[in-house]
């Protein structure tokens, strides 16, 4: 990936350096050589998210997530929701509920793990060619903070798609009264099996 100059851009402000400002929020934008295409998105959070658009090869490929993922019994035991989906990219929310925590507050790792495992693999799926079915070979879980909040977001982003392999990251964030904040990172690797 290179960065574009905004000017170049035609989306963005005339002075070379210049983003447009959304929410409050800068955008960048990163296009990936082999792909030439862009795409800028502003998060709440306080950081810059940089990314290169991606192509599906299954132009149908939102309704083939939801099919998918929303089919999977825990996904629906745990109240998964997608709140965002794009090329390489899912937002998944979850509620807190009293029987996934340990002591009726933070919820237990395990729905966490989950919620990563779900948002990157989600992601991987929105790049999978028509038919063909994902499964996770692979993936590390990071606990950074208690998992305490009202509900909580797993946002997944694809950053390698190769024939059989597609790495996602994956960050899972506590919703609450003080707003947003981290909890979770994660890499999910995921395999094509059909």
């Amino acid at each position: 990936m290179r960065k574009i100059a905004a000017s170049r851009i035609r989306s963005f402000a005339p002075d070379v350096g210049a983003a447009p400002v959304v929410g409050g929020m800068p955008e960048v934008a990163y296009v990936d050589q082999s792909l030439y295409t862009t795409t800028t998105r502003s998060l709440p959070l306080q950081v810059q998210v940089r990314m290169a658009t991606l192509i599906p090869p299954n132009p149908a490929y939102e309704e083939a997530v939801r099919r998918i993922l929303l089919a999977m019994p825990y996904v629906r035991w745990l109240g998964l929701s997608f709140e965002y989906i794009a090329p390489g990219q899912v937002d998944f929310v979850m509620p807190n509920r009293h029987e996934i925590t340990f002591d009726g507050k933070a919820v237990q790792a395990g729905p966490i793990g989950a919620l990563l495992d779900f948002s990157g693999g989600a992601a991987a799926f929105t790049l999978a060619p028509a038919g063909v079915m994902l499964a996770t070979i692979d993936f590390s879980v990071k606990l950074l903070a208690p998992a305490i909040g009202s509900r909580f977001v797993g946002r997944g982003q694809v950053i390698s798609a190769g024939k059989s392999l597609i790495v996602a990251r994956a960050d899972a964030f506590a919703l609450g009264e003080r707003g947003e904040s981290q909890i979770a990172t994660g890499l999910v690797t995921m395999r094509a099996i059909a």
